[in-house]
């Protein structure tokens, strides 16, 4: 869809907006008042081999984060990247992780910054 003309839309029952920092279109993980966190996940082409004559190109499957607040997106991989865009919550946030054992490794990383950014939303006045 067009950006300038696509606000947002809806498939399969998730949200899409418009990603600004990379373009195209992010699936929005948690909406919040003052902070939201999207996933932006794009490919890329990989490796070149040949084979018989014909020629192979591979995808590789990319997925980064943002937190958007105030109108800016960010993209955040890690915890110190979180708390590095809200310096004065630290230590609300850190203590937030350490309650709720939040791990940032890949498979669990979405559902921490989720939870982050909605605990965000609740400091944020």
């Amino acid at each position: 869809p067009d950006q300038k003309q696509v606000e947002w839309f809806t498939l399969d029952g998730d949200r899409f907006v418009p990603n600004v920092a990379r373009g195209g279109f992010s699936r929005q993980v948690h909406a919040g008042e003052k902070a939201s966190l999207l996933d932006h996940r794009y490919k890329t082409v990989g490796a070149r081999t040949e084979e018989m004559g014909k020629l192979y190109r591979t995808f590789n499957s990319r997925q980064q984060y943002y937190v958007m607040a105030g109108g800016v997106q960010t993209p955040v991989s890690s915890f110190a990247q979180l708390v590095g865009l809200f310096p004065e919550y630290r230590q609300d946030l850190q203590r937030y992780r350490r309650e709720h054992h939040l791990k940032f490794t890949a498979g669990q990383r979405e559902s921490s910054l989720s939870g982050c950014i909605r605990y965000l939303n609740t400091l944020i006045p």
